[in-house]
């Protein structure tokens, strides 16, 4: 019998300007992962650990006419504000990733995964939600 070869998944890329860039998905992601760290109560982006170099995984841009929708799963630090956090999240990863990258952000949908206890009572553990 023959074997079949099996084709490896190409990365996804973004033609978005008139002169022809294209942008790897993983940068978009990479850009709005940042940004949604600087945000003051956000923990972590991802459910991995913190400060590891794949945190681009939290985040999920799909293009729709020529607009990004955003996915970013967060952990928020214990006794923040939630809504607000997540507002904020949205706000900079929005305003990120246009201006970083010249690509219309349409929709910043934050999931919030955990909550981290780390600066309460001396406990060190984080919840995540699953």
């Amino acid at each position: 019998m023959a074997e079949k070869k099996v084709a490896k998944p190409v990365k996804e890329t973004v033609d978005y300007t008139d002169d022809g860039v294209r942008i790897s998905n993983d940068v978009i992601c990479v850009v709005g992962a940042l940004a949604a760290t600087e945000v003051d109560g956000v923990y972590n982006v991802g459910s991995g650990p913190k400060g590891k170099k794949n945190i681009y995984k939290g985040v999920k841009v799909k293009l729709q006419d020529n607009s990004a929708v955003c996915d970013v799963s967060i952990s928020v630090k214990f006794g923040e504000n939630i809504k607000e956090v997540a507002g904020n999240v949205q706000k900079n990863v929005k305003r990120s990733i246009e201006s970083m990258l010249g690509l219309k952000v349409n929709t910043v949908n934050v999931h919030v995964i955990g909550v981290d206890f780390e600066g309460s009572a001396g406990a060190k553990t984080a919840v995540t939600m699953k």
